[in-house]
């Protein structure tokens, strides 16, 4: 291939990877958008030790899973998504074509998947989705809503949760009202994807993925819930001292009891022996975002 038609080429790609954030002149633009940025955990501190080996797994574990946030043929016309590092961010255009809430709901239950994914294998994500103007293409994202969810990553979580902005939450709850009318408090579809913290944040409620799993027939949600505590127990034994490290997986752990007591009682699920006393005595408390 000639170095001419190898520029042409780029050229093409790069027209390509614009047009999804480009005006009708063909001019990039910002898009009012649902944006994400994601960042795994623990990275920083693995990376000296990293071998060719734990590389490998790493790009495995991503090559399996990323499926779950993105499909090349569909992310031409709907989003776009760039990895580097152990990061993740993704933005996808609000589509008027699509009912209220469309284009959010569809970004959690992606993320939700993906987390979930990460998380039995031992991988657990921080991050922030939030709404508003963002630009992104093939190689490049910017915009004041992917500063908002570095933010929220950076700075808010704290904790393996993947927050939703406040403006996320006001326009979902907005959209269960319109649309269940006098029966908005009702638990909907949209409303089990997501938990409201201990300090009022609300969080993408990832573990729901094990019972929609269950209800398509590809695995038991039990299966898939020991998966995860047996990941989080892993974590809590790598760190048994006090810290802050350790502070991040008895969130997990609490999050985890919470979940499994709610939907699978009775199957001996529960994280209590790797919880210090202390620990387990006064777990997190966690409530829908929706309340009857």
């Amino acid at each position: 291939m000639s170095r001419d038609e190898i520029r042409k080429r780029e050229l093409a790609r790069r027209l390509e990877g614009r047009e999804l954030y480009s005006d009708e002149a063909g001019e990039p633009i910002f898009r009012r958008s649902v944006t994400a940025y994601l960042d795994i955990l623990g990275t920083k501190e693995s990376m000296p030790t990293m071998t060719s080996a734990g590389l490998r797994l790493q790009l495995d574990l991503l090559d399996e899973h990323l499926s779950a946030l993105h499909d090349q043929p569909d992310d031409v016309q709907w989003q776009r998504m760039l990895t580097f590092s152990d990061c993740i961010a993704l933005a996808v255009p609000v589509s008027e074509t699509l009912p209220p809430g469309g284009n959010l709901e569809m970004v959690i239950e992606s993320i939700a998947t993906y987390q979930f994914l990460q998380a039995r294998e031992g991988r657990f994500l921080r991050g922030g989705i939030t709404l508003g103007d963002a630009y992104a293409d093939y190689s490049t994202i910017t915009g004041k809503a992917l500063v908002d969810a570095v933010v929220l990553e950076e700075n808010i979580a704290v904790v393996p949760r993947v927050l939703v902005s406040s403006d996320c939450l006001e326009h979902l709850i907005e959209v269960i009202r319109e649309s269940h009318g006098n029966r908005w408090a009702m638990a909907t579809e949209t409303s089990t994807r997501l938990l409201i913290d201990a300090d009022g944040l609300g969080f993408v409620n990832y573990l729901y993925v094990a019972l929609d799993a269950e209800g398509n027939e590809v695995q038991p949600a039990v299966e898939l819930l020991r998966k995860h505590r047996d990941a989080v127990v892993r974590a809590l034994d790598k760190y048994p001292g006090s810290s802050r490290i350790r502070d991040k997986y008895v969130w997990v752990a609490h999050y985890h009891n919470a979940f499994c007591e709610e939907h699978r009682p009775g199957f001996d699920l529960q994280i209590v022996d790797r919880l210090s006393p202390l620990e387990a005595r006064y777990p997190r408390e966690f409530r829908p975002l929706i309340t009857r």
